[in-house]
């Protein structure tokens, strides 16, 4: 355990100490203080002044003050000490008056566990030793006729041997109750510091590459935007390069992918090397590496090829094969090229994918010579032409439910056949829709085509619900939240048979907004998941504020499942995490039966990808989960 985590576990515990206290003692005199006006009262009917005037005077000048004390934490010792010294006058009050029939004496029984619930096992004790020693000294006084006791000198020596029965009793049993809160103490420390190193190891993953152990790129454009900070202060400059390893695939093809690993590791520890300690790489891609270099400007542009060109100066020895590796790399500078960290990074690779299209080793960005600028503004005016003319369309890929092993929904996913150029990757248009404000338009058709289609699948018999994915700028929209209610009205689909998923990273993106969307969605009966789960890098503590129902691990912990322990305890980590918060949790690009295998031991509740099926258009799916419901009734009158 580390030591912060054990410091913060300790000051965790004394706090807890503290409040158990000042619980303890509450409770001790909300108990007691009606007991003890009961007894006022009783004995003062019963003729028994002097005994009620002590019980009405202690609970009224040391109980009663002890509850306002025990209000603060600050004060709880000091109420702890008037609760004991009030119980100590009331019950040598009842052993020396006798109360009604003399049967005060048997009250005093009850002093051994108040004592050691108040103050513990030690305290306990000398309390207990402190009044027992009081009790002796008045029945010696007794023995000798200066005061009077309402007992017979046998019915005394049965007292007092009972009375220290009654303590050594109340001892083992406080010592008992000590000994389980100390075990299981020590199991939640155990199984937090097994969290908290889980939970390091999940972050750890979240933020770097599997293969190369560099930042992924959340964390370069985290530390990038830092830099910027700094050299925006100190008014310096910034480059940033993409490098592109070429001919990677294949060598894939070739040698295999444990090659082209061993290619990627060499090139990851190379190019950390050849640069400075104050220099940042990354592994972004699958082939691509960025790299921060502070300081660097426009002018200083040779040194930095130079750096980055004597990575693969060296051929590499892999598979008893001698590489010679090249690789295309692009520069943007700050302040000339761009002001945020994505910017940056846009432009840098541009530069290299020109560079790559040149078949050189190097360009730095110029806006003049961006061949993807015009490329864009064509996908943009030919995804406004889709929209309008039907060319988009929504294939649905199941979700099995693990225990049953039938689908009980689906996830909706956009795909785009352009007239000329055939099929368009989802990653190439989703993006520029967001850019261009094209994805509330797109997003609103997916709904509602989405939620017709599910409701016509419904009518026909198949209970299979539906998952759309929506971005930041649609639910943040003041009237989609009434649009999917309209849309649900109108189909006639219940809303529970609708998933809304959302990015990790999206409640990071103007949180408050977006989760009062969410809040307000989840009123209407639709379900929220967290899509990509795993990928993001927000507090883990977050999530028990967001209204979500359901969790999606993302496809990277799930793929190297079957032969990794660490991808293993990753996923296995996530489910418990996400079913004590009461989420559901679904797996999603599982590509074999024994990674299936696996998640259903470890409490995954439902699982998406190849193994399973692949994403359909409506009417083949329609066919599939028809189908999929016929094995199912088959199964069951088999049975």
């Amino acid at each position: 355990m580390s030591a912060d985590l054990e410091e913060r576990f300790r000051a965790e515990a004394e706090t807890r100490d503290v409040e158990e206290r000042r619980k303890g003692v509450r409770l001790a005199l909300f108990a007691s203080i009606p007991v003890c006006l009961l007894f006022t009262v009783i004995n003062y009917f019963a003729v028994h002044y002097w005994l009620a005037s002590v019980l009405f005077s202690t609970t009224l000048l040391l109980l009663l003050p002890s509850i306002l004390l025990s209000a603060s934490t600050c004060y709880i010792t000091l109420a702890e000490y008037l609760l004991m010294f009030g119980a100590v006058l009331n019950f040598g009050a009842l052993f020396i008056d006798g109360g009604i029939s003399e049967t005060g004496m048997y009250w005093i029984y009850v002093y051994p566990f108040v004592a050691f619930y108040i103050m513990g096992q030690n305290r306990g004790w000398l309390w207990i030793s402190v009044f027992g020693a009081a009790l002796l000294l008045c029945a010696g006084l007794h023995a000798y006729d200066e005061i009077t006791l309402p007992y017979q000198e046998d019915r005394l020596t049965f007292f007092f041997t009972a009375f220290i029965f009654y303590a050594l009793i109340a001892s083992i049993f406080n010592m008992l109750r000590n000994n389980f809160e100390q075990k299981l103490t020590e199991q939640v420390r155990e199984r937090t510091a097994t969290a908290q190193v889980y939970l390091e190891e999940l972050k750890h993953r979240m933020m770097h590459s599997q293969l190369t152990g560099l930042p992924n790129r959340g964390l370069l454009l985290d530390r990038l935007e830092q830099a910027l900070n700094i050299a925006r202060r100190n008014n310096t400059a910034i480059a940033v390069a993409v490098v592109n390893i070429d001919r990677l695939t294949e060598i894939n093809n070739v040698l295999g992918h444990k090659a082209g690993d061993e290619v990627l590791k060499h090139t990851a520890k190379a190019l950390q090397n050849a640069l400075r300690d104050m220099d940042s790489v990354a592994h972004i891609g699958a082939d691509e590496f960025a790299i921060i270099m502070p300081t660097v400007d426009a002018n200083l542009v040779d040194i930095a090829i130079g750096r980055v060109m004597k990575v693969f100066n060296r051929p590499v020895e892999v598979a008893e094969t001698s590489l010679e590796i090249s690789a295309a790399t692009g520069f943007s500078f700050f302040p000339e090229h761009g002001s945020d960290a994505n910017e940056l990074l846009q432009h840098a690779d541009s530069a290299m994918r020109l560079a790559k299209k040149e078949q050189g080793n190097f360009r730095v960005y110029e806006a003049s010579l961006n061949p993807f600028k015009l490329r864009h503004l064509e996908l943009y005016r030919d995804l406004k032409k889709a929209v309008a003319e039907g060319e988009l369309q929504l294939y649905y890929q199941p979700q099995i439910n693990l225990e049953t092993g039938k689908a009980v929904s689906c996830e909706a996913l956009m795909r785009w056949t352009h007239p000329d150029e055939g099929f368009i990757s989802p990653g190439e248009f989703i993006p520029l829709a967001e850019k261009t404000g094209l994805i509330t338009e797109l997003s609103r058709w997916a709904l509602k085509e989405a939620i017709d289609q599910c409701a016509r699948w419904q009518l026909a018999g198949h209970s299979v619900g539906v998952s759309v994915n929506l971005s930041c700028h649609c639910l943040t929209e003041s009237d989609m939240i009434d649009r999917i209610v309209e849309l649900l009205n109108s189909s006639g689909l219940e809303a529970r048979q609708l998933t809304v998923e959302v990015t990790e990273s999206l409640f990071m993106e103007q949180s408050e907004q977006v989760i009062d969307a969410l809040t307000r969605l989840r009123e209407t009966g639709v379900l929220v998941s967290i899509d990509d789960f795993g990928t993001g890098y927000s507090s883990l503590s977050y999530l028990k504020k967001l209204p979500v129902d359901e969790l999606k691990i993302d496809q990277s912990f799930i793929f190297p499942m079957a032969k990794s322990k660490k991808d293993r305890m990753i996923v296995h980590a996530i489910v418990e995490l996400g079913t004590s918060l009461g989420f559901e949790v679904i797996a999603e690009g599982v590509e074999d039966g024994a990674t299936g295998k696996i998640l259903k031991e470890i409490g995954v509740h439902k699982v998406q990808g190849f193994h399973y099926a692949r994403p359909m258009p409506f009417d083949d799916f329609c066919f599939w989960i028809a189908a999929d419901q016929l094995d199912g009734a088959k199964q069951s009158n088999g049975k």
